[in-house]
């Protein structure tokens, strides 16, 4: 289109209008995308797809990047995205995004109990993401898989470094985990002087969890001190999950079998439903810190009742992992 010859006037009024719909466009896409995610935080990963697939019409550069990621995370086979992200991560242009890829990759590998794939997703998530804060929460998760491996001081390790990037939002849940650590060690007055700290944080999720880990160390006994620290916990505790009308013995006892992760709540519906259809019990677990939801069995009183329960998985053909009364 010659817009050379026109007056100036009219030039300008031609730019103006291309530009206008330029910017349109690209907020069409960006808008799309937002709601997508939303739409994906509801459960609601269909019309999140729909979205998507709309938006990799109109975006470009970094916003189509982005909406390659939800796709990945979307379109998946089987109970994870992980072939689907090990594809995005490797044509991302974006580090930021790849970022966020990989740490679900070394989310979904945890879930599974792949604590060592986990790790290494996590470390090059650190690698190549931005901000003290993120990198804070990859150092984290790295020092939960270790202490899963039964490795304290690969945990410390992990977590000092975070401690080193400075205070931010994920203080608290890095000095919990601290406490962890040292609690393993055998460090008793180190792990509680950690809880402490994660404790006084108030406003993030793991302070509830510090509380806890207190009550245990310091209130037990007669004295008024430990009174004083089981009032604590019992009145913060009233009203949460860890209030006990909350709690019932197949939460707290025998085996569980998970049947997957997954990242949206209607993918993880949908495998409970077929367990169901298969007269099995099986229940979706809400999020935890690694925004996952889980589809699981429990409560599973003996070997022998679990065996009967895989046997009708294998025939089936649904994947399984076994987690140990206690795990």
């Amino acid at each position: 289109m010659r817009v050379s010859g026109l007056p100036s006037v009219f030039r300008t009024f031609a730019f103006a209008l291309v530009f206008s719909l330029i910017c349109a466009v690209l907020a069409q896409a960006q808008g799309m995308l937002e709601v997508a995610e939303k739409q994906m935080a509801a459960g609601l990963g269909s019309d999140a797809r729909t979205l998507v697939e709309a938006a990799l019409t109109y975006s470009v550069a970094g916003e189509k990047d982005r909406a390659l990621y939800l796709r990945a995370v979307l379109t998946a086979r089987g109970d994870s995205a992980a072939e689907a992200l090990e594809e995005f991560t490797k044509s991302s242009l974006s580090d930021n995004l790849k970022a966020q890829g990989l740490e679900r990759l070394g989310d979904l590998a945890y879930s599974q109990g792949k604590y060592t794939d986990a790790t290494t997703h996590w470390q090059q998530a650190y690698e190549t993401g931005s901000g003290n804060r993120f990198r804070q929460r990859m150092l984290s998760k790295m020092s939960r898989a270790n202490l899963r491996m039964s490795r304290p001081h690969g945990a410390l390790s992990s977590l000092r470094q975070a401690q080193q990037l400075g205070e931010t939002s994920q203080a608290g849940m890095v000095y919990y985990w601290c406490g962890m650590a040292k609690q393993l060690t055998g460090d008793r007055d180190g792990a509680a002087r950690e809880f402490m700290a994660s404790y006084t944080r108030s406003g993030h999720r793991y302070s509830l969890c510090a509380l806890y880990r207190l009550n245990e160390i310091y209130g037990q006994g007669e004295s008024k001190n430990a009174g004083e620290w089981r009032n604590r916990w019992r009145e913060s505790s009233q009203g949460t999950v860890f209030d006990k009308k909350h709690l019932s013995s197949s939460l707290v006892s025998g085996y569980i079998i998970q049947l997957g992760a997954f990242s949206t709540a209607e993918r993880a519906r949908l495998l409970a439903q077929k367990a169901r259809r298969l007269g099995l019990d099986a229940i979706v677990r809400s999020p935890a810190a690694d925004g996952l939801y889980r589809v699981r069995i429990e409560g599973i009183p003996s070997r022998k009742k679990m065996d009967r329960i895989i046997s009708v998985l294998k025939k089936n053909r649904i994947e399984y992992h076994i987690i140990a009364p206690g795990g």
